[in-house]
């Protein structure tokens, strides 16, 4: 049997990552929502784009635990 040549050779020199497309308009939706609208994974999300804690609860007019108690109901 003949040998196989490696055809990949030399692509694993960069690193994978992912580019995020949209990020601003993701935002945009997630603040639009009411309180009762929002769900944990848009939560999750405004957590992921650098959103503190204290930022949700000013934007949101809500308190901190009500904010920790909607992240734990993913």
């Amino acid at each position: 049997m003949p040998k196989k040549k490696n055809k990949s050779k030399g692509l694993n020199l960069i690193p994978f990552y992912e580019t995020r497309s949209g990020v601003k308009k993701k935002i945009r939706e997630i603040k639009n929502k009411q309180w009762p609208d929002v769900s944990s994974l848009d939560v999750y999300r405004l957590f992921e784009f650098g959103w503190t804690t204290t930022e949700i609860t000013s934007h949101f007019n809500v308190r901190h635990y009500q904010v920790l108690n909607r992240l734990r109901k993913f």
